[in-house]
């Protein structure tokens, strides 16, 4: 991923696509800028893809586990899906070993994964001794083993979850069918004697063993261990191996029937997860949220946060069962609004009991990233408690797993760094950026092996967001020399405006309403957050009692023939001009918008903003110190978000009523961002001050 950042305006990336776009598919984009009905046919194309059947690599762990399940008529002699075994014959790679994520020509497989092949390479070895088939494949896969196993005992691999029960006690089931490992005997020991420490550590905690289930063996009781894993989707903990590996040990119809059903709806192999999981849609939402392409796909979004709610209100298992899904869930739907309830979370609040009683999957960095995610958004007194406890003890977690260098994959580790910093204070414009330079079309998740979901690994979906992004930063920097323009023929140069006012006021507000459409609300947003600066600073210390007196007079008086003709200061004169020019250009436009004039109200709102700062200007003068409640009342107002809010929200798009602007809703709304903004600004500047 190639990032320009152009000299005239640093503060937007420009990106240019690595990905060959040279095939002739349908569904394939161009990175070049596209018109607005290219992009939005693009985007049809891409979530007929990427938001219908949810697609996953196959499993070569997953499927040579389910090809060790007997046959029921002849459990000697033959497995009972043939298919699996098939797959494992004509899938081995020329290295020796077995994995469902194939390399592409040249390139070398990832290697902080030989963990993960080690264990999908003994697994595979297990099924072809176990029916005595693929003798040659055999061989070439115990000198894979042979020549990798130092990556068993390497700190620095990628580790699949539950790789210390699983790679030992599968040795443990070759040795019963005579297939001996090229291991030195001295590791060998060690290995197994380590197993039966971890054995005995899980002891009792039946979802770790059910999900252990091809290491355990005959560890533990089938019979009641079964009784309390069982998924909605019919496997355990939604694991295809344990499923498979558990039957092996004991039989159960309803499972077998249950597997039998998943096998069915697999082409070639199996997948390491249930394709109806719930966590696959939430996940593609946030991934697509992240892009910066949510405005693409409303009604996708929509209907999978609809059918999440119905899921939440009835605690449907394929939720609640699911850690990191029900912090996804959590979070998106507060997020917008729907009536979610923390209690859901309150199993999660306490770090001991979590990684004591959760399975053992949900444990991992993604999981508890989640977690951390969704504990910001606290509501009431009980979120306080429940998400203050998440929040706590996940945020110092991931600090510590940043001290400790345990986060080896560099673009989670960049992620967690960048969710810490700051969560709400990120812009959206600079999550979208960060979050396409870190995806990754080939990324791997890891449960107990890798896998890739295409429609969340997607190159069209990264290419699109590309395209998109430089789309919208063209559009951007047309309305920066607009501003520019605008800047000029007001004069505004000549009253020593602040240092880089201009780039400051337009990039706070296209970071965060930077679709084609808002077009409106970036101008109008920041020449008014510019006109504010500049006065500000004249109110402050750059102008004269007297001139600010006449800047008010102007503003009730609003006439320019009286700004040109009358006596008054330079720049007083600039100053009203700039303003008085601005708000009936707005007012023009705004027209189009509400189709009423609002000048009126956009008069009294400077109005009211400079009346405000000269009140604070004769506390100063009086040396006078106001109460709380004076102080809050009139810097609520002098901060600005009134003015800026309310100029701005005229260009968003619905008709809104004088009767609904001046509502006693829109002015509680408008008086409390101001005091929390007022707040904000004087913890931050009150040494200068």
């Amino acid at each position: 991923m190639v990032v320009h950042l152009h000299r005239n305006f640093i503060l937007i990336p420009k990106f240019q696509s690595v990905v060959n776009l040279s095939t002739s598919s349908s569904s394939r984009i161009t990175c070049s800028l596209m018109s607005s009905s290219d992009h939005e046919e693009s985007a049809r194309r891409i979530g007929e893809v990427v938001f219908n059947e949810v697609k996953f690599s196959t499993s070569a762990y997953d499927t040579a586990w389910v090809a060790m399940v007997p046959s029921r008529e002849f459990p000697a002699e033959k497995p009972c899906f043939p298919g699996c075994l098939d797959w494992v014959l004509e899938n081995q790679q020329k290295d020796g070993s077995w994995s469902g994520l194939q390399s592409a020509p040249g390139q070398h497989k990832q290697q902080l994964l030989l963990k993960d092949s080690l264990l999908s390479t003994l697994a595979c070895l297990l099924v072809l001794r176990k029916w005595r088939v693929g003798e040659q494949l055999l061989l070439q896969g115990l000198e894979y083993i042979k020549s990798n196993a130092f990556a068993a005992f390497d700190p620095h691999q990628v580790s699949p979850v539950g790789f210390d029960v699983l790679f030992p006690g599968i040795i443990k089931q070759a040795k019963l069918l005579d297939l001996n490992m090229p291991l030195d005997a001295t590791l060998l020991d060690l290995i197994l004697k380590n197993h039966e420490l971890k054995i005995a550590r899980i002891q009792g905690n039946e979802t770790a063993l059910a999900y252990f289930a091809e290491g355990v063996g005959t560890s533990c009781s089938w019979k009641e261990v079964l009784k309390v894993v069982q998924r909605p989707n019919g496997l355990i903990l939604g694991s295809p191996a344990a499923t498979a590996a558990a039957l092996n040990q004991h039989f159960d119809y309803k499972l077998f029937a249950n597997l039998c059903k998943f096998v069915n709806q697999s082409v070639q192999g199996v997948p390491t997860i249930h394709p109806q999981s719930m966590y696959i849609p939430l996940k593609l939402v946030d991934v697509v949220e992240r892009l910066g392409l949510k405005r693409y796909f409303t009604l996708e979004t929509e209907r999978i946060l609809n059918e999440t709610y119905r899921s939440w209100k009835r605690r449907d298992e394929d939720i609640v069962s699911d850690v990191t899904c029900v912090a996804l869930a959590f979070r998106h739907l507060r997020l917008r609004g729907y009536e979610v309830s923390s209690e859901e979370l309150v199993g999660f609040a306490d770090e001991e009991s979590f990684f004591r009683t959760i399975s053992p999957q949900f444990t991992g960095m993604t999981t508890i990233l989640e977690l951390y995610r969704a504990s910001q958004y606290s509501l009431t007194l009980g979120d306080e408690v429940i998400l203050g406890k998440i929040n706590a003890w996940t945020g110092a977690y991931l600090k510590q797993q940043l001290l400790n260098q345990s986060i080896i994959d560099r673009r989670l580790r960049m992620e967690v760094q960048s969710t810490l910093k700051n969560y709400h204070g990120a812009l959206e414009r600079v999550v979208n950026r960060q979050f396409i330079e870190q995806y990754n079309v080939d990324e791997v998740q890891m449960l107990k092996t890798a896998y890739r979901c295409f429609n969340i690994s997607n190159t069209d979906l990264l290419n699109f967001s590309i395209s998109d992004f430089n789309a919208c930063q063209s559009l951007h920097q047309d309305e920066l020399k607009q501003l520019e323009r605008w800047f000029g023929m007001n004069g505004l140069r000549d009253v020593n405006a602040p240092k880089n006012v201009l780039h400051s006021a337009y990039y706070l507000i296209a970071a965060d309403m930077f679709e084609p459409q808002l077009s409106g609300v970036r101008i109008s947003y920041s020449q008014t957050v510019i006109l504010l600066a500049i006065v500000d600073d004249m109110f402050d210390k750059a102008a004269s009692r007297e001139e600010l007196i006449n800047i008010i007079d102007l503003v009730k008086i609003w006439d320019k023939h009286s700004a040109t003709t009358g006596n008054w200061s330079k720049k007083v004169e600039v100053f009203f001009l700039a303003l008085y020019n601005t708000v009936e250009e707005m007012s023009e436009k705004a027209f189009a918008y509400q189709g009423r004039c609002i000048k009126q109200h956009l008069i009294t709102l400077w109005q009211e903003l400079l009346e405000g700062m000269m009140t604070e200007v004769d506390w100063w003068c009086e040396n006078r110190a106001p109460n709380m409640d004076e102080y809050l009342s009139v810097g609520a107002r002098t901060i600005g978000c009134d003015v800026c809010i309310l100029t701005s929200i005229y260009f968003i798009g619905p008709i809104l009523s004088q009767d609904v602007i001046t509502s006693e809703e829109i002015r509680s709304l408008c008086k409390h961002v101001g005091i929390v903004s007022r707040l904000l600004n004087d913890l931050q500047t009150w040494e200068v001050s």
